[in-house]
């Protein structure tokens, strides 16, 4: 059993005592403050902290990111051909399309939607804008 002689227990007080009326520092003070904070959870760190609110972009398909009515295609049939005739065109579109995609992405949810038959989108950028539909 460790006993602790009178002398030690004085020395100990005084550390005490030292350390109590130790200057402290802004930096500890406020990390100090701060750690109360969070164990009361009256502060959040800021990646603690729920989001107050959310972005949503919704996008229309044809004629906003596909420009369908210039297009004008026939039928499903006709998708090679626009492709052949409008390829340069259709490149730069599918750049700029990127661009803007991943630029809304990096800041809020976004949503393509149309008012297409069922499927129209992911058909008609699988051959029109195959980067894009990656």
């Amino acid at each position: 059993m460790e006993t602790v002689s009178q002398h030690e227990g004085i020395e100990r007080g005084q550390n005490r005592e030292e350390n109590l009326f130790r200057k402290k520092s802004d930096t500890e003070i406020r990390n100090r403050y701060l750690s109360k904070l969070m164990y009361h959870r009256v502060w959040l760190a800021p990646v603690q902290q729920p989001r107050t609110h959310q972005n949503i972009v919704i996008l229309d398909y044809d004629d906003t990111l596909l420009p369908t009515t210039f297009l004008d295609p026939e039928d499903e049939k006709d998708m090679e051909n626009l492709l052949k005739t409008h390829k340069r065109v259709l490149d730069a579109i599918q750049d700029e399309v990127i661009k803007l995609l991943e630029n809304f992405l990096r800041v809020s949810k976004v949503l393509i939607i149309t008012n297409a038959k069922q499927g129209w989108v992911e058909y008609s950028s699988s051959i029109l804008l195959p980067k894009v539909h990656q």
